[in-house]
């Protein structure tokens, strides 16, 4: 199962990069970060580097929620370790 899940994150992951309607890559970040506990590294990394124009209101809630979730010292490495890949 952890298999499948792997794929279905990297999948999700290489849709978020391809032209797509807003609602669309909305989906995607949706189901991201609700597939963060398989593969949390790439979906942070994913969402991180994901630059949308615009979002939906409930999104930005999700993402707020999302963010919450880890504590402060746990987002900087995040960061640090983002910002180092590229």
């Amino acid at each position: 199962m952890k298999v499948h899940c792997e794929i279905i994150v990297n999948r999700l992951c290489d849709m978020l990069y391809e032209n797509g309607s807003l609602e669309i890559k909305e989906a995607i970040a949706y189901s991201l970060i609700f597939m963060n506990k398989h593969s949390p590294n790439k979906v942070t990394e994913a969402l991180m580097s994901w630059q949308p124009t615009k979002i939906s209101l409930e999104l930005e809630c999700l993402l707020k929620d999302f963010v919450r979730e880890k504590p402060f010292h746990a987002w900087k490495m995040i960061v640090s370790r983002v910002q180092n890949n590229y």
